[in-house]
């Protein structure tokens, strides 16, 4: 919980042990103090939301561990009142530190790979379950005469020419080998 001076007045769960802080570590100390400094701004517009709303959901934002590295959190706020005014809030956090971690990793990764599939000189052409053209490389462009834009999100069959039923077929096992 936070006080009427934007201090933690109480703390509980598991939570502090995730970023290696105790709760003496925390309380009494003002909120700000766990915030990355150009974020300090947001925790006032987020104060004026909880008192107009009176609960904020899902709230993502950072905050800093123990050793100063920025953790990304998902909080849900409830403005806690006294006699009609605004007395602190209570907040449960969740964090999503790993997840945003791993997805970053991911997006890396892919930009990765399309890097490396763009910059080959083979013909490289990927589909979706339904045979449906989800990428088609700069070799492929080279290889087949289509331009990108003219096969994506369209059925590779359609690019076939005829009496390539074997290489349709190797198309349809793949997709119910993966399906």
């Amino acid at each position: 919980t936070v006080d009427e001076e934007q201090r933690i007045a109480s703390v509980a769960g598991k939570g502090l042990k995730v970023v290696g802080l105790e709760e003496s570590d925390v309380v009494g100390k003002p909120i700000t103090r766990f915030v990355p400094p150009g974020l300090v701004k947001g925790l006032a517009d987020m104060r004026r939301r909880l008192i107009a709303e009176k609960r904020l959901r899902g709230v993502t934002m950072s905050m800093l561990d123990a050793k100063g590295r920025e953790r990304v959190i998902e909080i849900n706020v409830w403005l806690l009142d006294r006699h009609g005014h605004p007395a602190g809030a209570l907040a449960v956090a969740r964090d999503l530190t790993p997840q945003v971690r791993l997805e970053e990793e991911m997006r890396e990764t892919r930009l990765r790979l399309e890097r490396i599939i763009e910059s080959s000189a083979d013909g490289i052409v990927t589909t979706d379950r339904e045979g449906n053209v989800t990428m088609f490389s700069r070799g492929a462009e080279e290889i087949f005469g289509y331009r990108a834009a003219e096969v994506l999100n369209k059925p590779v069959a359609g690019f076939l020419a005829p009496g390539s039923d074997g290489v349709e077929t190797l198309f349809r096992s793949l997709l119910e080998e993966n399906g």
